[in-house]
């Protein structure tokens, strides 16, 4: 879908930064294969994942996309390679010409905006009201799936990394899964 927009391909190791916070966005990044981190280091100084990108074939794979739309330019979060990533580099220049020209790209980006707006506002929210627990739940519904009548969740994000989306200590993770385990609500399997 963009490979025509893409002036190179790169490959970000795991741990490897792709845009960082506060930075000018010249190029935006389309994840071919791998996933990303999008956080922000608050002014406490804790480092807070809203989301973790995945590569796919949508206007949600591009890192850094609703940068381009922000009157600074600069980007609010941190993109870090998750994974190893394989990336379409893409100028925001380009980008934009190819929106222009291409109008119907217009209503994803706005939808893709107001989705993001809604899950930090939701993340927001629960914060304020004390709802982690809830926040918690929809984290591991969002990696389950349904298998012979009964709700298995993968291992799709690890407890430091739950952590990090629900702004507690990942020994507070643990502790709600193993007791979880213990109550026979969730079933470790190895």
């Amino acid at each position: 879908m963009f490979r025509h927009l893409a002036e190179e391909e790169i490959v970000f190791q795991k741990g490897d930064i792709i845009i960082s916070q506060g930075e000018k966005t010249k190029y935006l990044y389309f994840l071919e294969s791998g996933s990303c981190y999008r956080s922000i280091i608050t002014d406490k100084g804790d480092n807070v994942i809203y989301e973790i990108k995945e590569a796919g074939y949508s206007i949600d794979s591009l890192v850094g996309v609703l940068t381009a739309y922000n009157y600074a330019g600069e980007s609010y979060f941190t993109f870090k390679a998750r994974t190893v990533c394989k990336c379409l580099k893409i100028s925001v220049k380009n980008f934009n010409k190819w929106v222009m020209e291409n109008s119907e790209h217009i209503k994803e980006l706005v939808n893709l905006a107001t989705e993001k707006s809604k899950d930090v506002r939701e993340a927001f929210q629960d914060f304020q009201e004390g709802r982690v627990a809830n926040r918690f739940c929809h984290i591991l519904l969002s990696c389950s799936q349904t298998i012979e009548g009964k709700l298995i969740i993968n291992n799709k994000y690890t407890v430091t990394e739950m952590a990090a989306m629900l702004g507690v200590h990942q020994v507070t993770v643990s502790r709600i899964l193993h007791a979880l385990s213990e109550e026979k609500v969730l079933k470790r399997i190895r």
